[in-house]
């Protein structure tokens, strides 16, 4: 359960992609447990981090963060028809 934010959407974009807490802690530089308590909202990631791991999941800081859902960049890549 996500107490502190509960506008914090990092699981749901991670588990999204198929990543592991550990896999999306190495991007940065920070362990699986970190990762964890970012998700369960008990800390909170520095801008710099944020912005890593929303870059990593295809995402933006607002969709992660804020109250913007959650929805990949590579999805909207492919569903915008080309012209």
């Amino acid at each position: 359960m996500n107490k502190g934010n509960p506008l914090n959407r990092l699981g749901e974009a991670r588990k999204a992609i198929g990543l592991s807490q550990g896999d999306l802690g190495k991007t940065i530089r920070r362990s699986q447990s970190i990762i964890s308590r970012i998700e369960k909202g008990e800390v909170t990631p520095d801008v710099h981090q944020a912005r890593v791991l929303a870059q990593k999941l295809g995402v933006s800081v607002e969709e992660l963060f804020g109250d913007t859902p959650v929805h990949s960049t590579q999805d909207e890549t492919e569903d915008t028809p080309h012209v």
